[in-house]
């Protein structure tokens, strides 16, 4: 009889342990950090990719100086050119990290590249939704108050993939993809697909990575793989590097 009071006492504990552990975390303490990097998948298709780009980029700052009446030669387009092609190609290939510290209502956002902070921190407060950046040389000032920035991308269609799982930072992910559609300076319309795996484990609207709102609602992403209609034979890949959030 003793052993079955036992036996009894410890189903239940167990049973309640897996009820603790599956209920959805809120975060208010811990933090989060990706990895994020760019990926060659095809060197030949993105030195294409980089060669149409860059005439677009071109075209588009050439007809900008003409219409201010300025002249263009050699060394100036082999300049724009130049930087053109370094805004897009990541510095020496090192991925950068970001950065999500939860401090109850707030959250701390910054990105390192070498364990180096790379310019400030923003302050998102939960509650108010507003953010505040934060001056990293003394950690002190604060500056710039304004509602917090969602991404307004349009997303054309979000398609889930539940029978696809994975087990990423001890949480039960599953796939989905969603198609988004920007405007740019060159294109009338660019569009880049996106394949998520995320949890309904988390629930928080705000991510390093990624910023749709309508995705945050719904999901929270622990890896994102990024493709590009315009840069193609290349993608940007987040990685968990590391969770600690109650």
């Amino acid at each position: 009889m003793k052993y079955l009071i036992i036996k009894l006492i410890s189903i239940v504990f167990t049973t309640a342990c897996i009820a603790q552990q599956s209920k959805p975390i809120v975060p208010n303490v811990g933090n989060i950090v990706f990895n994020k990097e760019e990926i060659m998948v095809n060197e030949d298709v993105f030195q294409k990719s980089i060669d149409n780009f860059l005439q677009l980029v071109q075209h588009s700052a050439i007809d900008e100086r003409r219409a201010s009446g300025l002249e263009t030669d050699s060394l100036w387009l082999a300049i724009t050119k130049e930087d053109a092609k370094k805004s897009i190609i990541s510095k020496d290939g090192h991925p950068v990290r970001q950065h999500h510290i939860f401090r109850d209502s707030l959250i701390v956002e910054f990105t390192t590249l070498d364990d180096k902070i790379i310019g400030d921190y923003t302050v998102i407060n939960k509650l108010s939704g507003q953010t505040e950046m934060l001056a990293k040389k003394d950690s002190t000032t604060f500056y710039l108050k304004r509602p917090y920035a969602y991404s307004d991308i349009k997303i054309k269609y979000i398609k889930e993939f539940r029978n696809e799982t994975r087990l990423i930072g001890g949480f039960k992910c599953f796939k989905i993809i969603y198609l988004c559609t920007e405007q740019t300076d060159f294109s009338e319309e660019l569009n880049f697909y996106r394949e998520l795996w995320v949890t309904d484990r988390i629930l928080c609207q705000y991510h390093p990575i990624v910023k749709e709102k309508q995705i945050l609602k719904k999901y929270y992403p622990l890896e994102v793989l990024e493709y590009s209609e315009m840069l193609k034979g290349i993608m940007i890949v987040s990685k968990l590097y590391s969770i600690h959030l109650k």
